[in-house]
């Protein structure tokens, strides 16, 4: 009688490869070299400030800090503001256009300039900066 099924060394093969792809994740885990997938990202705006720039632009400044491991960036910012009345909707430029990296716990300063006339002092804007993670950073102030 003709025995059916794989031969004992392929088998252990196949046992060998799978207790090795099972391994991988765990000390990765255990050893912290996954940590950017276990503490991803957490971007805060810890300050910000606009006010009248240059070719009568709106020139703004955003200190964020990753709290988190993870490493992300920033993709395009837009702002939010009353402007006489209206809700202005402006797209930022320089650093604000997107691809500046956020490392896990460090800092950056992100200096923006949009084409739009700036409020009058002490108007409010608003809007949030967008991470290439999903989160959304949101940001509230007061025009100087």
């Amino acid at each position: 009688m003709k025995r059916k099924g794989i031969s004992p060394v392929i088998g252990e093969f196949i046992l060998v490869v799978v207790v090795i792809l099972l391994g991988i994740p765990m000390i990765g885990v255990t050893f912290g070299s996954m940590s950017g997938f276990t503490h991803p990202a957490e971007v805060l705006v810890n300050s910000s400030y606009c006010q009248a720039g240059q070719d009568n632009g709106t020139e703004c400044a955003f200190y964020l800090t990753n709290i988190g491991n993870g490493a992300t960036q920033t993709i395009p910012t837009v702002i939010y503001y009353l402007h006489s009345g209206h809700l202005i909707r402006a797209s930022a430029t320089d650093d604000c256009n997107g691809g500046v990296a956020l490392n896990g716990s460090s800092s950056y300063n992100l200096k923006c300039h949009i084409d739009v006339p700036p409020g009058s002092p002490g108007d409010e804007y608003s809007g949030s900066i967008l991470l290439s993670n999903g989160a959304n950073v949101p940001f509230i102030g007061k025009f100087a």
